[in-house]
């Protein structure tokens, strides 16, 4: 009867520490319509990979992205659009923890865009303005892994630093017949006024449908979030 109990402890105590795998979903993006999944596999006993990728839905949002423009200055957000994310990150466990557990540390990669369409004022007309905004990124990233009765994840990164590069495009559009778009080319980039660095990088273009305009450039990159999921075997 010993071995017996002694063969069953083996048992659970090896199947505790089996977990390879889990599945999470994300439930810190909620306030700003954010919906992800995240798949992380364990590589060895102090390293894992981990891939996210979600989808924005800004409309399903608690908060009010209206209050970023300023409809008195001629700016408004009129319509909100989709948007989609992705990741991947390798993760270093540095804790006394094996299987994926503990504080982990690493290295990320990132790719994100958004849609929404704007409604600009100049000199009288009204623009519907076509905005698409994507970046790539990499960065730096430090978390922690809970795995809570060998079966339930709970993974918080709590801090991720890095460096984006992001281009914005912009269409210009109107409803007012044979409009000149090369005349609003020079208003868009004043815009900038003051900021020598985006209003170098602007590059404008315009025929008879809309006016573009680019504007890529190179920012800060911050990376967090809260996942909730299970744990599983091979």
């Amino acid at each position: 009867m010993k071995k017996v109990f002694l063969v069953a402890f083996m048992f659970f105590a090896l199947a505790g520490f089996s977990q390879k795998n889990a599945v999470k979903l994300g439930i810190s993006g909620v306030n700003y319509g954010d919906f992800f999944l995240s798949y992380e596999r364990v590589i060895n006993l102090k390293s894992s990979v981990n891939v996210t990728a979600g989808y924005w839905n800004l409309n399903a949002g608690i908060f009010n992205f209206d209050n970023l423009f300023n409809a008195a200055e001629g700016l408004d957000l009129q319509q909100y659009k989709s948007g989609l994310h992705a990741s991947a990150d390798y993760r270093f466990y540095v804790g006394k923890h094996e299987s994926f557990r503990g504080f982990y540390i690493g290295p990320y990669l990132r790719y994100w865009n958004q849609n929404f369409v704007l409604l600009d004022e100049i000199e009288g007309d009204n623009f519907d303005v076509n905005t698409n905004i994507w970046s790539i990124g990499a960065g730096f990233q430090m978390g922690y892994h809970w795995v809570i009765n060998d079966y339930i994840s709970i993974d918080w990164y709590f801090v991720g630093l890095g460096v984006e590069s992001i281009l914005a495009n912009f269409v210009y559009v109107t409803e007012t017949s044979n409009f000149d778009y090369s005349t609003i080319e020079d208003d868009f980039v004043n815009v900038f006024e003051g900021f020598d660095y985006f209003q170098d990088k602007i590059k404008t273009g315009n025929s008879a449908e809309n006016m573009t305009a680019k504007l890529p450039f190179i920012a800060p990159g911050f990376k967090t979030g809260l996942t909730i999921g299970v744990a599983f075997g091979n």
